[in-house]
């Protein structure tokens, strides 16, 4: 349902589904055997005042949004999108992900045991944290495979947790949002907006942003992968060990910084050492210097074990 500001600039019907007030969404509820199919609509929504320039910006990641969806159709990870990918738009239509995202499950950590952990130190256990870490990993291989682009806005904020019903290995699908910054893997330095000019209104988030991204130099899949990297440091030691700057010129100083060693009480030293390599190679400096996500997952996997 939607207010009525949104009701005026939508059109009455989109695709197959149609746009419903509150009262008619009331009236066919109240109909017997009817259960409405819960979707969610991603509007066109620029900052107040913006100029035709960012609304244009705007328009087209919620057009490259579509298209990419539309080519991920089927993948368990991708928000399913209700179209065709190549019409003009000004919203999406997605069905509703009924999860929580990562940034609420990392800043409290108890609330993994909903889906079948448990946190006895007071911190994500190495359990959740492999798993979810390979569930966003191999999710990020596949856009790159299928899409050819980088995501370029990997976040905990863009990670939803979905609970599965069925019982067995996987305690829930990760599910990743927000494909509106991706860029394709073939494109000029030249064609990269300046994000050190947009941040906090069209950019990706700063304390995940690769410094190629903060220098707009060429994006690569390694770009990702440093983003993954400093979630995978974030899910280990904790919310708030990240900085918050939206400086470019301190984020490009603090990223020179090898992240600070793992401490995570249910991993061996042994493996504490693998962990803490991994996600300083993982967000090292020069990209040329961090491995590709299929050889992260590969190096992951060595410190399944707790």
């Amino acid at each position: 349902t939607l207010d009525e500001e949104y009701l005026a600039i939508l059109p009455k019907t989109s695709g197959v589904y149609e746009i419903l007030t509150p009262d008619e969404v009331a009236d066919l509820r109240s109909q017997p055997g009817i259960r409405p199919l819960l979707q969610v609509v991603k509007l066109l929504s620029p900052p107040l005042g913006a100029g035709a320039e960012l609304v244009a910006h705007y328009r087209e990641r919620l057009r490259q949004e579509g298209r990419l969806l539309a080519g991920m159709v089927g993948d368990p990870s991708f928000p399913v999108y209700q179209g065709r990918g190549d019409e003009p738009i000004a919203h999406l239509i997605l069905n509703f992900i009924a999860g929580t995202p990562l940034n609420v499950i990392v800043g409290n950590p108890g609330l993994v045991s909903k889906i079948g952990f448990s946190a006895p130190h007071g911190r994500l256990p190495w359990s959740f944290i492999y798993f979810a870490v390979s569930k966003m990993t191999r999710a990020v291989v596949r856009l790159h495979e299928r899409c050819r682009v980088v995501h370029r806005d990997l976040k905990p904020e863009n990670m939803i947790l979905v609970p599965l019903a069925t019982a067995g290995e996987a305690f829930f699908e990760v599910v990743i949002l927000d494909l509106g910054l991706a860029k394709e893997l073939v494109r000029d330095a030249e064609d990269l907006p300046d994000l050190t000019a947009v941040f906090g209104t069209a950019g990706a988030t700063p304390r995940y942003c690769a410094p190629e991204q903060l220098t707009g130099r060429d994006v690569s899949e390694q770009t990702d992968t440093f983003a993954l990297g400093r979630m995978l440091y974030e899910m280990s030691e904790g919310s708030g060990v990240l900085p918050d700057s939206v400086n470019a010129g301190e984020l490009l100083q603090l990223a020179r910084r090898p992240l600070p060693d793992c401490t995570h009480p249910d991993l061996h030293p042994t493996l504490r050492v693998w962990v803490q390599d991994l996600w300083r190679e993982m967000t090292s400096f020069d990209p040329a210097k961090r491995p590709l996500l299929p050889e992260a997952l590969r190096r992951l996997k060595h410190c399944e074990a707790m």
